[in-house]
């Protein structure tokens, strides 16, 4: 378990409180979601107290509390979210955290993507309409027909640090105008016809190589050309999302690099890697 993560399953009146783990082996599962222009409810040194005895549900933004439901629906007690389990104004206690980001994903069960929420207030869910395919037509052979999907905006896929939470997660489930279920193999939708729409299309382009990337057992299948190849994409989709913070340009793609870094080393290739470049393939990584 990461450091801190919040019990879902506490005794306390709101059944959720932080706590420290200690070196705890359990399942977990990630919260990856947009902060919004209204910042959600954090832990700081002031509250980190009062929030290891408890949360209060109602204290808590929408997207947090149907995310709680859902992993207790799945029967996971752990529940990591960066706001309540990193301590905010605590810059020893972020960088640590941030540090093991990679870890974290990784080892997670689970990511829960609120893909379409702006913020932390919208929730993971959102009202579907009445019908979500219509009846058309045959235009002819030369005519495309309508996507069964609505055009749909994700605005958490455009944030740099869930471009990582992405890559590292094992599996993530995405809440858009459907569920949008990707793994270290396979991504697909709830309907199942997603693969000719312009909603999966946006969500998952280039993604079944990134991903795949990063499965334990891909590394030695991949020669030099290809890892030096898809990590140039990596950072390529990285560069156009956004960040916050201009400081955390670097730390959002740590993760990544590291868990790279020590894939290459177990294929006897010790390389540098500074600000998103790597020793071994400098020169084609500044020439993307």
């Amino acid at each position: 378990l990461p450091l801190r993560v919040l019990d879902v399953n506490h005794d306390s009146p709101s059944g959720v409180a932080l706590f420290e783990t200690q070196g705890l082996s359990a399942p977990y599962a990630c919260l990856s979601h947009c902060w919004g222009g209204h910042q959600p409810l954090t832990t700081i040194r002031a509250n980190i107290e009062e929030h290891k005895k408890a949360i209060h549900w109602t204290c808590l933004p929408k997207t947090f509390q149907d995310a709680i439901i859902f992993v207790r629906r799945l029967l996971i007690r752990y529940l990591w979210i960066d706001s309540l389990c990193i301590t905010q104004d605590d810059a020893q206690d972020w960088t640590i955290q941030s540090a093991q980001m990679a870890s974290i994903y990784r080892n997670s069960s689970i990511t829960l993507s609120a893909a379409w929420a702006a913020g932390p207030h919208d929730g993971l869910f959102i009202q579907k309409p009445p019908r979500t395919h219509s009846q058309t037509t045959d235009p002819g052979p030369n005519k495309r027909k309508q996507a069964p999907h609505l055009p749909s905006r994700h605005p958490l896929l455009s944030r740099a640090w869930a471009h990582q939470e992405r890559l590292l997660s094992p599996r993530v489930l995405h809440f858009g105008h459907e569920l949008l279920w990707e793994c270290m193999t396979h991504s697909t939708c709830e309907c199942g016809s997603a693969a000719h729409d312009n909603v999966r299309s946006s969500l998952f382009t280039n993604w079944p190589l990134r991903k795949t990337f990063f499965h334990p057992l891909a590394f030695s299948l991949f020669s030099r050309v290809d890892i030096a190849n898809v990590w140039q994409g990596i950072v390529r989709d990285y560069t156009r999302l956004q960040l916050s913070n201009a400081s955390d340009i670097f730390p959002a793609l740590s993760g990544a690099a590291k868990l790279l870094r020590a894939a290459l080393e177990e294929k006897g290739v010790r390389s540098g890697y500074v600000a998103g470049l790597w020793e071994d393939w400098f020169v084609e990584d500044c020439l993307w």
